[in-house]
């Protein structure tokens, strides 16, 4: 049992994860698209559930990005690229064509 404390002594302080660069740009354009709205925690939660906040997000139904917008929605949210500010200013311009509200989303903004 010795050994083993003195081993950890000699690994020191656990490495603090770094936080990602990609994720805290995401949080900031949609804080400064929601601009501090009540809706922009829900537009962080729904982009969380939807891609894991990865704009390069796709999956097999043909949804990309943050917000996993399809084909039909990123024409009508248009313009729209991989970029991480176009996409949540396309989500958000997509967000108040649909009514203000989440239920074009299949994640919930709870």
């Amino acid at each position: 049992m010795k050994y083993v404390v003195v081993a950890l002594l000699l690994m020191g302080p656990a490495a603090e994860a770094k936080p990602d660069p990609v994720d805290q740009r995401v949080r900031r354009h949609i804080r400064k698209t929601w601009v501090a709205d009540w809706r922009e925690k829900q537009a962080l939660n729904v982009a969380t559930c939807e891609s894991g906040l990865n704009p390069r997000a796709k999956n097999d139904a043909g949804y990309w990005g943050l917000f996993q917008l399809g084909e039909w929605e990123r024409e009508r949210a248009k313009p729209w690229t991989w970029r991480i500010k176009v996409q949540v200013r396309a989500a958000k311009r997509y967000f108040n064509m649909t009514g203000r509200d989440w239920s074009a989303w299949s994640c919930s903004p709870a």
